[in-house]
């Protein structure tokens, strides 16, 4: 059985497989920046985003609420965020975590541990 395909789609966080997130993290890099001011803008979103990368708790349903109405609010100026109104869209949350995270400068140039490998 091939094993190289299933794991191709690790989710950055959590290592589970997510459908899509490839294209979804690549949207995402190319909206970096303009998701990062506009999120900024938002007193306590970024640490709320950041919560799961930084302490590795899960995001309660309440703070997934709040997270998806700031989503909602900035999807206006960055419609890739629309994903988050779609059902099971939280999904993609670690995915943008990992990508608006500042401290990681060159998270977008690191490749998976596959292509490290050469596998």
């Amino acid at each position: 059985m091939n094993t190289s395909h299933s794991s191709s789609h690790r989710s950055a966080i959590s290592g589970r497989r997510i459908p899509c997130e490839r294209v979804v993290r690549r949207l995402f890099e190319q909206n970096r920046e303009l998701i990062r001011r506009e999120a900024s803008e938002v007193k306590g979103l970024m640490a709320l985003l950041m919560k799961h990368r930084n302490s590795g708790i899960l995001w309660t349903p309440e703070e997934k609420a709040e997270l998806r109405f700031h989503l909602r609010e900035i999807a206006r100026v960055v419609p890739v965020l629309l994903i988050f109104l779609l059902p099971f869209g939280s999904v993609f949350l670690p995915v943008l975590a990992v990508v608006v995270d500042r401290r990681a400068k060159t998270r977008s140039l690191q490749s998976s541990p596959q292509e490290i490998s050469g596998a």
